[in-house]
């Protein structure tokens, strides 16, 4: 038995790596809180080294890598709203397409019959003439016979 496969399009495509990126903005968050918790207990214990490389891990975290994964989103987000209007666009150009496919198709139904008619008209002719000559070369052998 033969499986069928959904193809993803563009869209569900780009919204999948947006949910990438919104789970990685989510566990960014947690891992720069739970960073912050550990800061605190640090502190708290006396440690200062500890708990300023742990702040410099929070604020690296929370600023550098949210800030780029915020733009990475926005933009994912954007191409989104891009394909979501490509899409909408061409949809709503559709109806007119077929309108005008199926008026196309009605003028090249009318030219083959018009052109139709005209090959009969000709072929008409051709076999007209043709007759009026044989006739013509008959009759001149029977008025002339046969002249070598």
């Amino acid at each position: 038995m033969v499986r069928k496969t959904k193809e993803l399009g563009l869209i569900e495509q780009k919204q999948a790596e947006l949910d990438k990126v919104m789970e990685q903005i989510a566990e960014n968050t947690r891992e720069y809180q739970s960073i912050w918790r550990e800061r605190n207990a640090s502190a708290e214990m006396g440690d200062v080294l500890e708990a300023q490389q742990l702040e410099g891990r929070y604020y690296y975290l929370r600023d550098t890598v949210g800030k780029q994964l915020d733009r990475k989103r926005l933009e994912i987000d954007r191409e989104v709203d891009e394909l979501k209007a490509e899409a909408n666009r061409l949809k709503s150009d559709m109806p007119n397409h077929t309108r005008t496919l199926s008026r196309l198709g009605g003028d090249l139904d009318a030219l083959k019959r018009e052109f139709q008619g005209k090959l009969a008209d000709k072929q008409t002719e051709i076999e007209n003439t043709e007759y009026m000559l044989k006739q013509s070369e008959e009759r001149i052998h029977d008025l002339e016979g046969d002249v070598q």
